[in-house]
């Protein structure tokens, strides 16, 4: 399983400088928008070791949203405070602002207390399709879900809410990867 934040697999991703090794999920960090999109806002993060670019999306802006768009809260230059939600694609992070996803995580173990060969308990959540593989995404009880390789992995029979032992195959501060 590959533990990733949110709804998809992300993809491999680093910091401007420093490194992603330390960026976790949940480190929060104050930036400058240096782009404006429809519905969302890129970021320039740093601090005293780390630079890096986030993607602050509508959703995640911790405010009523609907409808609008991001140019209506942010403009290029302000002051930015968030969260990392999770890895994103092009060396980018997802951030949030929103107060209860950062509250849920705050009750969940870090990756730092998963090492590879340890056995977990995981509950299946949801199956989705990749352009090349099948992913199923489990709850181990820590800050991002994990995700399985199904395509490698005959989990078939199992349906949403079925729990089984899962083993670490890989752990970094940003996602696990495990297997059957």
């Amino acid at each position: 399983l590959a533990f990733a934040g949110a709804r998809h697999m992300p993809a491999p991703c680093s910091a401007v400088q420093a490194g992603s090794d330390e960026i976790q999920i949940g480190d929060e960090f104050t930036g400058q928008v240096v782009e404006i999109n429809p519905l969302s806002v890129n970021v320039e993060f740093k601090n005293d070791k780390t630079i890096f670019k986030g993607n602050l999306h509508l959703s995640d802006m911790g405010q009523s949203t609907k409808g609008n768009k991001a140019e209506e809260f942010y403009a290029i230059g302000d002051s930015v405070t968030a969260s990392v939600k999770e890895e994103g694609k092009h060396g980018r992070f997802i951030m949030t602002k929103n107060t209860a996803w950062l509250d849920k995580i705050k009750n969940r173990k870090p990756l730092s207390d998963f090492s590879v060969g340890d056995t977990v308990s995981g509950t299946l959540l949801r199956r989705a399709n990749g352009l090349y593989k099948k992913w199923a995404f489990f709850d181990v009880g820590t800050v991002v879900d994990a995700a399985l390789d199904s395509s490698l992995h005959n989990i078939d029979s199992l349906a949403a809410g079925d729990t089984m032992e899962l083993k670490v195959m890989e752990v970094s501060n940003l996602r696990i990867q495990v297997g059957v």
